[in-house]
């Protein structure tokens, strides 16, 4: 949701002020706790047109850069493609080497699993929802020597070449040009225009595609049989009245219901060449031992 502080009253643009200050929206605040929230924006905007740049440009090449490495950290977990265990590790559970996009950036990433919540409202008060990498603290590391920003460290001396930010910060800087105040997680506008090489005008808006796959749910290790009937029922609800019975092996079947599907599995299930079920794929390449149920997204993903 695009709201800029130009798009409110003096008394909104307090209130989100007040919802910034450590504590309240967040433990560590969005602004210290005597900064103004307009002269905050109105500075990173100055260093923006000085820069000749924009945030939704600044934004726009950090998800790119980001989302690309989601995508392949997804195809490796699915097994489409073949990546180091300690790339992947290092771009889900922020210990190990990471995955590098467009041969120079390497991403790592922390996710939790609550989700930051956005502090501005528009007009009507309503929030800002659906906020996509809110779960996540990553890092973006520019490993190129050639680059500008390894130039500009070897003239003063800087050491790092990396940019430290919440995911939240993507739709901050995009939506409503906030790049944060003097906390923990600021995003310094020049820092990052240099360690991700942006350029003036050039467009770096991801380039997205869909697709729709077969996710896990909820479910457990225990075979069916030995469930209790209330767990039965629960987690063989697509058993009764489905729409398709699908044999994988011998005690390996999938009853697909709709958009659910129940997994009866009396042993581990190595699927090979992938599974395609109602024109989606299945998200894991192992169906494990147990009963689970799964369901059929639709999702969007930043093209590599």
């Amino acid at each position: 949701m695009k709201i800029l502080l130009s798009d409110l009253t003096r008394a909104q643009v307090e209130g989100i002020e007040g919802r910034m200050r450590p504590g309240v929206a967040s433990g560590i605040g969005f602004l210290d706790a005597r900064e103004r929230l307009l002269e905050v924006v109105r500075r990173d905007y100055l260093v923006c047109r000085r820069l000749g740049i924009s945030p939704t440009q600044i934004a726009d090449r950090m998800e790119s850069i980001v989302g690309k490495a989601y995508r392949l950290a997804d195809l490796a977990r699915r097994g489409k493609i073949s990546l180091p265990l300690d790339a992947v590790r290092g771009m889900t559970e922020g210990h190990g080497t990471g995955i590098v996009v467009e041969e120079r950036f390497c991403v790592t990433g922390q996710h939790w699993l609550g989700v930051q919540e956005c502090p501005f409202e528009d007009q009507k008060g309503e929030p800002c929802k659906s906020l996509d990498y809110a779960n996540a603290d990553l890092c973006i590391e520019n490993l190129d020597p050639r680059s500008v920003v390894h130039r500009i460290q070897s003239w003063f001396g800087f050491r790092d070449s990396r940019v430290v930010f919440p995911g939240l910060a993507i739709h901050l800087i995009r939506d409503h040009h906030f790049f944060e105040g003097s906390v923990r997680y600021r995003v310094d506008p020049g820092n990052v225009a240099a360690v991700l090489e942006i350029e003036v005008g050039v467009d770096y808006a991801p380039r997205r595609a869909t697709e729709a796959t077969w996710r896990f749910i909820e479910g457990t290790g225990d075979a069916y049989d030995s469930l209790e009937p209330v767990f039965r029922e629960h987690f063989g609800r697509c058993m009764n009245d489905c729409d398709e019975v699908i044999e994988l092996a011998e005690g390996v079947r999938i009853y697909v219901k709709g958009d659910t599907c129940s997994v009866i599995a009396e042993r581990e299930h190595a699927l090979g060449e992938g599974l395609v079920v109602r024109g989606a794929e299945w998200g894991a390449p192992v169906i494990h031992r147990g009963t689970s149920v799964c369901q059929r997204f639709q999702t969007s993903y930043v093209v590599p």
